[in-house]
Parts: C-alpha cells; structure tokens; sequence
C-alpha cells in the first residue's frame, strides 16, 4: 500500500509539472512517472505528448527556486476559511452569468449597426473585430445578416496596427470555431515551427487570412528585443507589454490553425519576460490549484492538487525597465497578467517543439532560459495571489485587467490563486457591474466582460470537462434533449460532453456518472447516444463495459458485439431517414418492417405507421405479433388500439406468457373481423367526407 500511495503521489505530482509549468516541467513530468512506474496515458489524453527528454537514469535539473511541492488532498488554512468567506459561490455565478451573457450579447449586437456606419477612425479593424469575437464566443448566431456584413467589411480593411491584427485573428478563430468548427485537439495548441495537428473543417480561406494575419505579427516583431509595439517599427527601442501581449494571444490563434512560428519568436519572449520582472522583497509562500476535474467537482475522487512554493513576489509594467526607469515601468495587475500569460504560451511552445530535447551546448541555453522562465512564472503567481483584490479595484481598468486575468486562468489551467478563485470573485464583480440595458458601459468593456463570462481564451483541449448548468431547476424543461439533470451535481451536464470526457479520460470513477446519464436521458431519445457508447467502447475496461451494457439497453439487444451495434445504429440511422421523408409509402414502410429483426427498431416502425396514418398495414402488424419480444407486442398493441378502438386487456404483469395471450387476441380478432374492417378502411378512403371505423 505504501508503494501504491507513493506511486500515486508522484504521479499528481507529474501531472502538476505538465500543466502548471509548461516548459522544464514537461521534462521533470516524464521523469517523475518512469521513476514511479506510473502509466502516463491519463495525463496524455488531456495535454500533448512532449519530446522525449534526456535519459531517464539522469537526474532531473531541479532548481530550489522552481521545486514546489504538490498535495492533492491537504488543503490551507486560507483555503479552508475562504468556504466559509462571503465571497460569490461558483453556484451563484453559474445561475446569473447565463442572463447576464445573453442581455450583454443583445446589446453588443445592437450596438455593431453604429460600429458599421460610423466605423471608428483609430484601430477601425481592432475596434470592428473585438466586438465581433465577443459576440460569437457569446453565442450570436454567424450566420446573423449583421455579422456577416461586419466580417465583408472587416475583409476590406487595411491592417496597420498590432492591435488590430491579433483582434482580427481573435474575431477569425471564433468565427472559425462557431460556424467550422475544427475537430479538438489535445492542449496546448501550440507546436513550434509547424502544426502538424492542424486540421478540420475550417475553410481555406479563411485559414489563409489566419495565416497571412501570423505572418504580418511576425514581421511587425522587434527582433533585437522580443516584443512589439503599435506598428510595424522604425526604431528598436519602441516596445510595450501590452501589445506584446496582444501579438503572444494572435500567434496562439495562428499556431492553432496551422500556421508557421520559429521557435527563437518564444525563446526571446521567455529572455524578455523572465529578464524583465520586478521582483519584489524576499520569497514568500504561495500556492496556486489546478482547474477541478469533473469528477472532482462531482466528489468522485480527490480534489485537484495544489501546487505550494516560496517565490519573490514579482510582475510587470507597461514597459520593460532595463530600458529606462519610468512611472509605466513598476508592476500593476493587468501587466503582469499579461506578461504571465505571454510567458506560458511561450514555454508551452517551445516545450512542445522538441527544443528541450535537443542535446549540446544549445539545448542547455534553452534549458536554462526555461527554468528562468518557470522562476519569473512562479513569482507573478506570487504577486497575483497576494495582490489578488487590485485585480477587483476599479469600475474603468478593470475590464481589461480580468480579461488579461482570463488568458493567463484559462491557458495555465489553474482555478485559484492562493485562496481565490479567480473566475468566480471576477465573474461575481462583472455580474453587479452591468448596466441595466446588458452593456458595461463602452462596446469595449462590453466586449471584454463577455470574453471574461464566456472563458473565450479556454484552451481546446481532445475534450473539456463538462460544465454543470444549475440555472433551472429540476423540472424545468431544457432546450436540448441533451441536457441531462444529474442529482449529485445538483444541475444538468450535456450527455454528449460527459460520455467524450470519459472516452478521453478513461477513468473508472465516472462510470457511475455514465449511468446517471443514462438513466435520466430522455426515454424517447436515448438511441442518440448509441455513437457515443461506441466510442467509449474501445478499450477492456471498465468505461468499455458500461458502454456495452449501456448499448444492450438502448437497443435491445443483449448479446452483441461491439460491430452489432455499429450495424443496430446503421438501420435505426435509416429508418429515422425514412420517417422524415415526404415520399414515404405504405408499401415502402411494410417492406422495412418484413426485413428489420432487431426487436426494438420493429417497435419504432410501427410507431412510424400510426405516425403517418398507414391503416392498411394493420395486418402486416398482426403478423409482427409472432415476435417474441414484449416491446415489439407492446408497441402494435397501442397502434391496432389507436386504429380499431377496441380494449383488449394488457397483462397485469409484464411477462412473456401475458403478451402471448394479448398477441393471441389480437390474431384471433383479425381472423374473425379484419377482413371486415380492412374493407371499412377502404371505404372510408374513397369517401374523405366519413370517417374510418
């Protein structure tokens, strides 16, 4: 037992390292789990493989600046007081965010009509295409006729500006995401010099316009410094964080949509920022957690782990301070959000290239601009955490510094800063921040309060987490048979998202989470999950079986194999088709009927001939009586009961020997009066004006 706790240990440990601190903690990650024989298939199916490091007999490089220590069960006294703080519950947000979404986006919207005749003189395409992202993340419609004009003319205009051209890219990847989008791949979504991931259906115009916006950053960078400023330069010595932060965000998007990034563009943003931090006093203890997973939300095991270590407190200004001490230069939130952010991007990348493992006099350089990187991380973790309600201050600059605040939460995969949920306090300011008309003042705080609700910079990682919706309750009618209410999570969770998250995770503990979802699905639909069964089936595991019982269910068919059903979903797939054509014959729907033998797709059929009003094939459902199968009997006895009007009696208990005397009944009727009421039918039809018997 010692060994299997130890073992687990440095496995959260490991997975910490991946997530947490992206570049040498890919290295120190594989490391952690060769030494304790752990498998690192769980953690490769939510983050990307890295290169292989050094040999495992070697000794990691670990630093006591970058050495935290892991703990996914203990939890501080901070950490434990806050359950008890006055703070916003993530329940309570989760109720209003919804609304307040939806009133932000209808104003946004009716505000893009002025932003159209009356574009705006400075940054006209950056000010067009921000709003634009915000309302696509927000979930306005891309096929809206405004929008579509919005994106007609964001194409004819001139990009000038690096803010304009990463808001441009921002406003492309969700337009991208929403009406095209691209198959999930695993996170980051960063590969180095190409994107060998890239793929999906996302068009190649529009792809080509992502890729010429990348390039047009690449040429606007300062190559002697790392960083950008508002144009093209003419001078090196021009240059700002926030711009930087800017150009970082759109080459993330390029990089996502398989554009091209030299591997030195994140080396020198890692020199840049890692040289550039103000480190304030001396080391303090801090901590930051990993985003809950699912399960841990839904106590089906441990909580997230918690990453402590000592760090000076340390952050940025607007400007670098090697390059002349100014007012702009000391550390304030939304900077040192940025300059985080910029720098997580920036090791991901480079880490996911195969840069660190390259071997010789380069690859050290790079491992050492890494842990360098990791150590200036880790100190603005440090000063978020501390200085955490500055990030609350203010009814002006606060928009812009949670939305800095949101890139860096979303792409480290972190849920809180010491004590603080970051998305929830924020969330929870934005809420009694809005407007009574659903704006936030300005289109662009607007815009910016939106892509904060919405999570808009969320990485896409092979599956996200399902998010719990608790804003209705339980016998609230939802707006998708989807959505499925779940009583431990107090809430309803889409079936689809939940059955991907445990294909992709596969683990053992959500089973019972699979089978609540089953349960609750709505009865009349439930063959809709059959592909999502089939793709959880792929591996001998327990996630495999539930997927096979869960199949036998919704068919109906206890003994198939994994291929059956595949075929079972194929002829249900064909009779949906054939119920929604308009061409749809009598004779069509008894030949599909003669020839269909799964029980459950008979029952269906003969639903289908009540549906659409085929009395003569009364008698081919008679017929169907001699299958012995309790639904099938079950389904044509409300039909020939709907048709005829007699009341046969139903058995008091639904069993084999019951439904035979029902079905026997029936036979024995249509042997003495079918003849009869087939000839009434007939009559009936050729009178319109009387009704059939």
């Amino acid at each position: 037992m010692a060994l299997i706790r130890c073992r687990s240990a440095l496995f959260r440990r490991a997975l910490f390292f991946r997530r947490a601190l992206p570049g040498r903690g890919e290295i120190i990650s594989r490391r952690m789990c060769l030494t304790g024989c752990c498998v690192t298939a769980a953690m490769t199916a939510a983050l990307p493989s890295a290169s292989p490091a050094a040999s495992p007999a070697a000794s990691p490089i670990v630093s006591p600046a970058v050495s935290p220590t892991v703990d996914g069960e203990s939890r501080t006294k901070a950490e434990e007081s806050s359950a008890d703080s006055p703070r916003a519950s993530l329940r309570e947000v989760q109720a209003r965010v919804p609304r307040a979404v939806d009133r932000g986006r209808e104003e946004l919207l009716r505000r893009l009509d002025a932003l159209l005749k009356n574009p705006a003189e400075d940054y006209p395409a950056g000010r067009l295409a921000l709003p634009l992202a915000a309302l696509l993340k927000a979930g306005a419609d891309p096929a809206d006729e405004k929008i579509g004009e919005a994106f007609e003319r964001l194409a004819s205009m001139k990009i000038e500006k690096t803010y304009c051209a990463a808001c441009v890219l921002f406003a492309l990847d969700a337009l991208a995401k929403s009406s095209g989008t691209p198959e999930p791949r695993a996170a980051p979504r960063t590969v180095v010099a190409t994107a060998k991931n890239a793929g999906g259906s996302v068009g190649e115009d529009l792809r080509a316009r992502i890729k010429a916006l990348t390039r047009w950053l690449l040429e606007a960078r300062i190559a002697e410094h790392g960083s950008w400023t508002y144009a093209k330069p003419r001078k090196a010595s021009a240059h700002d964080f926030s711009n930087t932060q800017f150009a970082v965000l759109g080459l993330q998007v390029g990089l996502e949509h398989g554009a091209e990034v030299p591997a030195e563009v994140f080396s020198g943003l890692i020199r840049l920022f890692s040289g550039s931090i103000t480190r304030e006093g001396s080391p303090v203890d801090a901590s930051v957690q990993l985003e809950s997973t699912l399960e841990a939300r839904l106590h089906l095991t441990r909580v997230a782990p918690t990453l402590r270590f000592r760090a000076a407190l340390g952050g940025w200004g607007y400007t670098d301070p090697r390059r002349g001490k100014g007012e702009r230069d000391a550390p304030y939130p939304s900077m040192t959000a940025a300059g985080a952010s910029s720098l997580v991007i920036a090791l991901r990348a480079l880490s996911g290239g195969g840069a660190l493992a390259a071997s010789g006099a380069r690859a050290a350089e790079s491992r050492k601009a890494v842990e360098d990187g990791e150590r200036a991380l880790q100190s603005a973790y440090a000063w978020i955490s501390r200085r955490f309600d500055e990030y609350l201050a203010g009814d002006s600059d606060v928009y812009y510094t949670l939305y800095s605040l949101e890139k860096l939460g979303d792409l480290a995969g972190l849920e809180r800063f010491g004590d603080h949920d970051w998305y929830v306090e924020g969330a929870a300011k934005l809420l009694d921040l809005q407007k009574p008309n659903g704006s936030w003042g300005t289109y662009v705080n607007t815009s910016l309060a939106l892509l904060f609700l919405t999570r808009a910079n969320r990485p896409l990682e092979a599956v996200r987490a399902p998010v719990i919706l608790t804003a209705g309750g339980k016998g609230e009618a939802t707006a998708s048979k989807d959505l499925v209410y779940v009583e431990r999570a107090q809430g309803f969770l889409s079936a689809s998202a939940v059955l991907k998250y445990a294909a992709s995770k596969r683990k053992p503990e959500l089973v019972p989470l699979g089978e609540d979802i089953l349960r609750n699905y709505a009865p009349d639909a439930r063959e809709e999950l059959v592909p999502l069964l089939l793709e959880l089936w792929s591996k001998p595991d327990s996630l495999s079986a539930f997927a096979r019982r869960a199949l036998a269910e919704v068919s109906g068919e206890p003994q198939g194999d994994r291929q059956a059903y595949a075929r079972w979903y194929e002829a249900f797939t064909r009779i949906r088709a054939l119920d929604a054509d308009a061409s749809l014959t009598p004779e069509r729907l008894e030949a599909e009927l003669r020839s269909t033998q799964p029980h459950r797709l008979k029952a269906i059929l003969a639903g289908m001939a009540l549906r659409h009003g085929f009395r003569s094939l009364a008698r081919a459902l008679v017929e169907q009586l001699e299958t012995p199968s309790i639904e099938c009997r079950r389904s044509i006895h409300g039909v020939l009961s709907a048709w005829t009007g007699i009341t046969l009696a139903t058995p008091a208990r639904d069993t084999q020997e019951g439904w035979q005397a029902n079905a026997k009944a029936w036979q024995e009727w249509w042997a003495r009066d079918g003849t009869e009421w087939e000839a009434a039918q007939l009559r009936a039809r050729a009178s319109p004006s009387k009704k059939p018997p």
